[in-house]
């Protein structure tokens, strides 16, 4: 055997092979970046749900309120079951009163119901609905213990007739308190809506619900 030629020992590496730890390092490493490449999209397809408002859950929804209904030769309205409703029949009282639904009796006749709205006839006939409810509006307040001067609201519309309207706010039974006043022309009458709300200086929407109920009779 020549003196220089390299012999190869049982069990060592082939001098002309080559190592595989890089090969499976880098095989590894592809892996992750597949495995990182996957987590990225579904973390992206999440982030895009969320912002469309598919990820959303659902709400709370808020139960429906039963309602009675009141009517008379005039008009109807609708109002929450057990609500308390004092009306005198179907004409206006001697005060123009038609009817007045309250969430509960008050303690007694200064006082205000927590959320209260009252039909009246207008008081001044052949006048109509705007000069009406701008004077009337000096007459809100009853009970109240302090109030603003009033304050003219944007007009509504209920059953096709507009409503023109007043607010003042304050306070009654030592809360917050606010009352509106719309008036509207009925055939040659007006009608006069009072709505009040006590605990808080804006009107109870179940309160204004009743407003928007009203129906007039044709």
């Amino acid at each position: 055997m020549p003196e220089n030629m390299p012999v190869n020992m049982p069990g060592s590496p082939s001098p002309s092979g080559t190592s595989r730890t890089p090969w499976m390092l880098l095989g590894a490493c592809c892996v992750l970046l597949l495995l990182l490449s996957v987590l990225a999209g579904v973390i992206g397809v999440v982030l895009w749900r969320d912002r469309a408002g598919g990820g959303a859950a659902p709400g709370p929804t808020t139960p429906a309120v039963e309602l009675a209904t009141h009517s008379n030769e005039v008009f109807s309205l609708e109002h929450p079951v057990g609500w308390i409703v004092d009306a005198p029949g179907s004409v206006p009282s001697a005060s123009g009163q038609y009817v007045t639904v309250r969430d509960e009796e008050p303690a007694d006749e200064l006082s205000s119901a927590p959320r209260e709205l009252a039909v009246f006839q207008g008081s001044l006939p052949g006048v109509h609905a705007l000069v009406t409810c701008e004077m009337e509006s000096d007459r809100m307040g009853f009970g109240f213990d302090e109030q603003s001067d009033p304050a003219e609201l944007p007009s509504r519309t209920v059953d096709g007739i507009e409503l023109v309207g007043w607010e003042i706010t304050g306070t009654a039974d030592g809360q917050d308190a606010v009352e509106q006043l719309y008036c509207g022309d009925v055939g040659d009458d007006v009608l006069m809506f009072h709505l009040r709300t006590v605990g808080t200086t804006a009107m109870d929407p179940e309160v204004e619900a009743i407003l928007d109920s009203v129906d007039v009779a044709d």
